[in-house]
């Protein structure tokens, strides 16, 4: 008798206190990997907060959550310039007031405008 495979589904990583490293943004039609290692953000439940980093600069948002949709107030950040980075940085952060949903599969946190994916990030 032979047995069944059965995959085992990968248990998703919890939006809120987990590191989401970019991995990859839309910059103009095109989704981008992300070299800038350093930028992440992290979400904060109790105080509806993100922060993060956008590869040079710490920023920081508030936001609304209902279900898998999702609204990030325009994000503050420090201003220091980094030739390498920012032209990431400054995608990653104008992005971020635009995105209106979310989807968590296993390690992975895709932002979406309507049907169009944004940003894509891998926990750690």
């Amino acid at each position: 008798m032979a047995l069944a495979f059965t995959p085992v589904k990968e248990k998703p990583y919890p939006l809120f206190e987990t590191k989401w490293t970019l991995q990859q943004l839309q910059q103009g039609d095109t989704m981008v990997a992300v070299t800038a290692k350093n930028a992440f953000i992290i979400f904060d439940a109790a105080r509806q907060s993100a922060h993060g980093n956008g590869g040079c600069n710490v920023f920081g948002s508030t936001f609304t959550i209902e279900e898998n949709r999702i609204h990030l107030a325009a994000p503050f950040s420090t201003r220091m310039y980094c030739t390498d980075t920012q032209g990431i940085e400054d995608s990653f952060l104008q992005q971020l007031p635009v995105v209106d949903r979310y989807e968590i599969t296993g390690d992975t946190l895709r932002m979406y405008t309507g049907d169009t994916l944004l940003l894509a990030f891998v926990a750690e």
